[in-house]
């Protein structure tokens, strides 16, 4: 008899989120193992990111539920609208800290208390928790809840749930919860509660997926009594993705093109890199040439084109914003070889990582020696270049990838037979459900 799995997965097809890829992976591969699959999503109310291409990747037997994403933010506005109004500078930013008038100190706390808790378990998906619960009233009472997160609402939603309809819960951590690196918690009280919820998930989840040794290894140090339950199923990738990518290339053969596809913030400072840049082409390393696609924060107060210009690195390093998964594909296969940021996240990997693999392209990476990323690299010891975060070591990387360029040639990791092909890793997902129901 097929068990019925409701899979929580704030991101989904039509959204292009790098998050959306594993659960989209697992739930075309869980229907061919023979589970019946349901999606409760947020996808087609998220406006960033989508890619309407995905969705014919969603096999039919995979019935999807969408509940709306009402962000709490801009219902206190228009509440706060009828008294007064916010200042342009209060819409844009959620985190600037408004200095209230002596008289109205009261009104002061309570605002920044509600804006506190809104913050609580984080701030994309505050405002699905209620509408996915609602929604989820309308789906048949399935045998097993399997949550995706970040955004962590997703594992209250599945918390909840679980009570609800008293059923297994199988919880995915693609990222840490409250030892995140890029999260900022904006007071004491946030990171106390955080903390509260994520032992809430540990407690009631009758398994816990980490995706990196180095993250289970810290869940079982932080909360030993639920060290029985914690399972590693790393990231990966669908080979069938790959099949049909043609190389795409704007860039003269003559010259090396490194690419970097994604967003850069928090840690994953290019700054170091660019600088390193700089020093090697002033070195000899006349031929590099730089792709950055998507989006990318200010870091030091200033604008990657404005680091860029202040380099003399116009020539050299382009910028595109972000495209459509398939032309990111070819623009890859098209380069010389794929940049990795990866610093402070040394218990995180980078999901595109396992495209570059899948890609088998040369791979510079930037971060810890001891990192969960370095582990996977040194899987294919002749193909990456590894540099911690400094000028110095970044200039020895790209020293190294340049004086061998002649030699380089794209390797092959056998995709459909590598460990990290999405089918064997659901492989490992489908026996932890197995494993839940014979406990």
């Amino acid at each position: 008899m097929k068990r019925n799995v409701l899979m929580l997965a704030y991101a989904f097809p039509p959204c292009g989120a790098t998050g959306t890829f594993r659960s989209l992976g697992f739930a075309r591969n869980l229907v061919s193992m023979g589970w019946n699959v349901t999606v409760l999503s947020a996808s087609e109310y998220l406006k960033e990111d989508r890619d309407e291409s995905l969705l014919v990747k969603i096999p039919p037997e995979v019935r999807v539920w969408n509940a709306p994403v009402y962000d709490p933010s801009v219902i206190w506005a228009k509440f706060k609208s009828k008294n007064k109004p916010l200042s342009p500078v209060a819409e844009q930013n959620e985190y600037s800290v408004q200095k209230e008038p002596v008289h109205n100190q009261t009104a002061g706390r309570i605002k920044y208390l509600i804006k506190t808790l809104l913050k609580i378990p984080d701030n994309f998906a505050k405002g699905w928790l209620i509408p996915a619960l609602k929604e989820a009233r309308k789906i048949p009472r399935p045998d097993l809840i399997y949550s995706s997160a970040p955004p962590f609402t997703s594992h209250l939603v599945g918390y909840l749930l679980k009570l609800r309809w008293n059923i297994p819960l199988v919880t995915d951590f693609r990222d840490p919860w409250t030892d995140n690196p890029f999260r900022i918690f904006s007071s004491g009280t946030v990171r106390r509660w955080d903390r509260f919820l994520e032992k809430k998930v540990f407690k009631h989840s009758n398994l816990i997926i980490a995706n990196t040794p180095q993250m289970a290894d810290l869940f079982r140090q932080k909360n030993p009594r639920y060290s029985a339950k914690i399972r590693v199923i790393t990231n990966g990738f669908d080979a069938e993705d790959f099949h049909d990518i043609l190389p795409l290339r704007d860039e003269s053969a003559d010259n090396l093109l490194l690419i970097h596809p994604g967003s850069l913030y928090g840690k994953r400072s290019p700054l170091n890199f660019l600088s390193a840049l700089k020093d090697a082409l002033e070195d000899g390393c006349a031929r590099l040439r730089i792709l950055l696609i998507g989006s990318c924060e200010h870091f030091e107060n200033k604008s990657l084109p404005e680091h860029i210009h202040d380099l003399g690195l116009d020539r050299y390093v382009k910028l595109r914003p972000p495209v459509g998964r398939k032309e990111i594909l070819s623009l890859m296969k098209g380069a010389d070889g794929l940049l990795l940021f990866s610093q402070g996240t040394h218990i995180q990997v980078p999901a595109k990582l396992f495209e570059y693999l899948a890609l088998g392209k040369q791979i510079i990476a930037i971060g810890e020696n001891n990192s969960a990323a370095n582990d996977i690299l040194r899987q294919v010891p002749d193909n990456y270049f590894w540099a911690e975060n400094t000028v110095d070591d970044i200039v020895r990387a790209l020293k190294n990838f340049y004086l061998n360029a002649d030699a380089h040639k794209d390797f092959s990791t056998g995709m459909e037979n590598s460990p990290f092909e999405r089918s064997k890793l659901t492989q490992r997902l489908s026996e932890c459900f197995q494993e839940v129901f014979s406990e």
